[in-house]
C-alpha cells in the first residue's frame, strides 16, 4: 500500500484506513457544521413554548431547520461508515469533531476557549493518531 503521512506522524497507512480517515474526518465536518446551525438557530428561537405560535416560528428559522437537514444527512454518511468499517475503529475518529467544535466556535461563534481545553483537544488529537495506528 502506499505510505501516507497522516497528521505528520511518519507511519504507512494503507488505502482502506486513509479512505476511513477522510471518511469520518467528512462526516464529522458535516456534523459540526450541524451542531453550529443548531446553536445558530436555538439563539434565535426566542422563549420556548409549547404552542402552535412557537413552533409556527421554528418553521421560518432557517438556521434550525438546516442544522436538522445537515445533521441528517451526517447520519446517512455515519451509516455507510459503519456498514463498511469496524466501529472499534470507526466510532473513535468520530472524536475529530470535538477538535473542529472547538476550533469552529472561537471562528464561528467568537467563543473564548481556555487554555485547558486546548490541551484536551491535543488528548483527542493524539488519541485519533493512536487509533489509526
Amino acid at each position: 500500500s502506499e505510505p501516507c503521512r497522516a497528521f505528520g506522524v511518519g507511519s504507512k497507512i494503507g488505502k482502506p484506513m486513509l479512505k476511513l480517515l477522510l471518511s469520518c474526518l467528512l462526516q464529522c465536518v458535516v456534523v459540526t457544521l450541524g451542531q453550529i446551525l443548531l446553536k445558530v438557530g436555538l439563539a434565535r428561537m426566542g422563549d420556548f413554548s409549547f404552542t402552535w405560535s412557537f413552533l409556527q416560528r421554528q418553521l421560518s428559522n432557517w438556521a434550525l431547520l438546516s442544522s436538522g437537514i445537515v445533521t441528517g444527512v451526517g447520519i446517512v454518511m455515519w451509516m455507510w461508515i459503519l456498514k463498511k468499517y469496524d466501529f472499534s475503529i470507526a466510532y473513535p475518529l468520530t472524536s475529530i469533531s470535538y477538535v473542529l467544535g472547538i476550533g469552529l466556535a472561537v471562528m464561528l461563534l467568537h467563543e473564548s476557549v481556555p487554555l485547558t481545553r486546548w490541551l484536551g483537544v491535543l488528548l483527542i488529537t493524539a488519541g485519533c493518531i493512536l487509533t489509526v495506528k
